[in-house]
């Protein structure tokens, strides 16, 4: 679809609780690993959080609104753990576990966006581009287990959007 996801009513039986009268607005909305689950950001409390929904609404909204995420630019879930990577406004790459709430800046781009990044099928790594100055991103590898980084290409020009094989290779 194209826009914002909206949520225009919510039924009396729902345990979702409104927060104003008004209806919320929510941006990039990702599926986490359980399948049952929604990631999304929405600023209803003024800034911008990271949200997560059941999709049968048997359980409450929860809500990360104490977070410094910054202005997400792009979601992808662990595809194996309750954990996300996102990008933001401020070239950061961010490592979020919902399990613990714990948030983590991976890297940051030193003059452009974060070029992309996918997480490997084991859930244990991730590869990302990130810029080194105005005319070279380079790809790098993240061990999530021991936060240690791997540089994979040399700067020479713009190396973007990393992806692994269902291998994982």
């Amino acid at each position: 679809w194209e826009g914002a996801a909206i949520q225009h009513e919510i039924p009396e039986e729902s345990n979702l609780q409104p927060t104003s009268r008004t209806s919320i607005r929510y941006r990039l909305p990702t599926w986490l690993h359980d399948g049952k689950r929604l990631i999304a950001v929405t600023d209803s409390g003024g800034e911008e959080q990271l949200v997560v929904f059941n999709w049968d609404q048997s359980e409450p909204v929860e809500n990360f609104s104490d977070l410094d995420i910054g202005r997400p630019e792009k979601i992808v879930p662990n595809p194996k753990k309750n954990q996300i990577l996102l990008s933001n406004h401020r070239y950061e790459l961010l490592f979020f576990d919902l399990s613990t709430h714990e948030l983590r800046r991976i890297d940051r781009g030193q003059s452009n966006p974060i070029g992309g990044f996918n997480w490997a099928p084991d859930g244990e790594w991730a590869a990302y581009s990130v810029s080194t100055s105005i005319q070279i991103q380079v790809l790098k590898l993240w061990n999530a287990s021991t936060n240690e980084i791997y540089s994979l290409t040399k700067p020479i020009l713009r190396d973007v959007e990393p992806a692994f094989d269902p291998q994982g290779n």
